[in-house]
C-alpha cells in the first residue's frame, strides 16, 4: 500500500511540473488569430481592411512579449489598432510600461481604446497616476471611446463606425447589476447607417451587445478563453 501511494504522489508531482511549465510556455508565447469578417454592410473600400485587436495587457514586461506583439503588428500591417481594456494591471501596476508599450503600438497604426475593470479599480486606487495614464495615452495619439462613436473613412469617403463604451463598473454597479449598466451604456450609443463595431470589455454580455445590433463587437477579458455554465 505504501508503495502504491508514493507512485500516486510522483505521478502528481510529475503532473503538476508539466502542468506548471505549460503554464509558464502558454503565458510567454504569442499566438496570431486571424478572422475574415464578411458583410453586405461593409463598402467596397474595406475590403482587405486590417483591424488589430490587443486587450488585457496588464502592464507586460516580458521584453519576449513585448518584442513579439510590436514585430507582428508590423508583420501584419494593420489598418487600426483597438485595444479593449486592461492595458495596466490594477494589483501590480505599472503606467510607465504600459505607456511605454502605447507608444509603439500607436507608432505602428492609429489606436483605439476602451477601459476594463482593472482601469476602474485603478481610477479608485491610484486616481492621479490613472487620471494621467488617460491624459498621456491622448497625447500620444490614442483615441479613448467614452461612450463616443466615430467614423474611420476612406480616401474614397466610405466609412465604417466605430463606437466604445467604457467598463460598466465605472457607473459604480455590483458584480451583478453589470448587464443592466452595460445595456444602459450601449443604449446611450447611437448606431449609424452602414457597419458598426462595438469596443467593449466584456465579452459576457454579448446577449445585450446583440440586442442592439451591432455587426461586430470585439472585447477582451476572458484572457484567451471562456466557459459559461
Amino acid at each position: 500500500m505504501k508503495k502504491r501511494s508514493t507512485k500516486i504522489l510522483i505521478f502528481f508531482l510529475i503532473l503538476s511540473i508539466l502542468l506548471g511549465s505549460y503554464t509558464l510556455y502558454d503565458n510567454f508565447r504569442l499566438d496570431v488569430d486571424i478572422y475574415s469578417i464578411a458583410s453586405e454592410k461593409l463598402p467596397s473600400d474595406f475590403n482587405g481592411y486590417k483591424i488589430a485587436h490587443i486587450s488585457d495587457y496588464h502592464n507586460r514586461s516580458s521584453e519576449i512579449i513585448n518584442n513579439s506583439i510590436i514585430k507582428s503588428l508590423k508583420e501584419q500591417s494593420p489598418d487600426i489598432i483597438v485595444f479593449t481594456g486592461d492595458a495596466v494591471d490594477s494589483q501590480n501596476p505599472d503606467f510607465e510600461q504600459s505607456l511605454n508599450f502605447m507608444e509603439e503600438i500607436q507608432s505602428v497604426a492609429q489606436v483605439y481604446f476602451v477601459t476594463g475593470n482593472h482601469e476602474y479599480r485603478l481610477s479608485k486606487s491610484h486616481p492621479d497616476e490613472y487620471n494621467g495614464f488617460i491624459d498621456d495615452i491622448k497625447s500620444l495619439g490614442v483615441v479613448v471611446l467614452d461612450g463616443d462613436t466615430v467614423k474611420i473613412e476612406t480616401s474614397g469617403g466610405e466609412f465604417i463606425n466605430l463606437h466604445g463604451i467604457y467598463d460598466p463598473y465605472f457607473t459604480e454597479c455590483d458584480a451583478w447589476e453589470i448587464k443592466t449598466a452595460t445595456d444602459g451604456l450601449c443604449s446611450e450609443l447611437r448606431l449609424e447607417e452602414g457597419f458598426n463595431i462595438l469596443l467593449s470589455h466584456h465579452p459576457e454580455q454579448m446577449d445585450v451587445y446583440s440586442d442592439y445590433g451591432f455587426d461586430l463587437v470585439l472585447s477582451g477579458h476572458a484572457h484567451g478563453g471562456q466557459i459559461t455554465f
